[in-house]
């Protein structure tokens, strides 16, 4: 079932950009897409604190802020006790990055036009993986070699997702984080 939706929602995709190409309309062309690599603006009004709504797109990324934080859960330092699954002189000294490894983890992507701070989309890293895999090599191994990860790799775009009941309840979203996709694959 899921491999025929998927195929009908390709293929109708796949006639909309035919009719955009057959138009020959530049307005068209870029208001789609926009549409497609642009992330949707949340457009719905929000209930503040006190009960009150707004649409000020600044108020409502405050209010979402406020309410995710406070449910956030700090980190008490405590490590659980784990059985260990390997001998107590087993230590991990380095991983091994190969252009060829990167470049298959690449291909594994899910082709999708979302992305991250950063505004790379799996399907641009799919696309260029020839020519990314070499220079993405070096900085995971680099990045393991030093022991530290790009500044710009440690950030994220939290967005809203709606999980059941009133739209305008904060209460009732759930936040998602998108993170450069090249962390993902740093992650592999």
């Amino acid at each position: 079932m899921t491999i025929r939706y998927r195929s009908a929602i390709n293929k109708f995709n796949s006639a909309k950009e035919l009719e955009l190409i057959r138009k020959n309309n530049l307005g068209s062309f870029y208001r789609y897409d926009n549409k497609r690599l642009h992330p949707r603006n949340f457009e719905r009004v929000l209930k503040r604190a006190d009960g009150s709504m707004t649409d000020d797109c600044g108020e409502k990324a405050h209010i979402f802020n406020d309410f995710f934080a406070s449910v956030f859960t700090c980190d008490n330092d405590c490590t659980p006790e784990l059985p260990r699954r390997v001998d107590m002189d087993t230590c991990l000294t380095s991983v091994t990055f190969t252009p060829t490894i990167v470049r298959r983890t690449i291909c594994k992507l899910k082709p999708t036009l979302s992305s991250g701070v950063d505004g790379i989309s799996n399907l641009f890293l799919k696309k260029c993986s020839d020519s990314l895999c070499l220079p993405l090599c070096h900085i995971f191994d680099n990045s393991f070699k030093n022991n530290q990860i790009p500044e710009q790799w440690r950030t994220a775009i939290v967005v809203p997702i709606h999980k059941k009941g009133a739209t305008s309840n904060p209460n009732n979203y759930r936040p998602i984080s998108l993170t450069p996709q090249v962390v993902v694959l740093c992650k592999e």
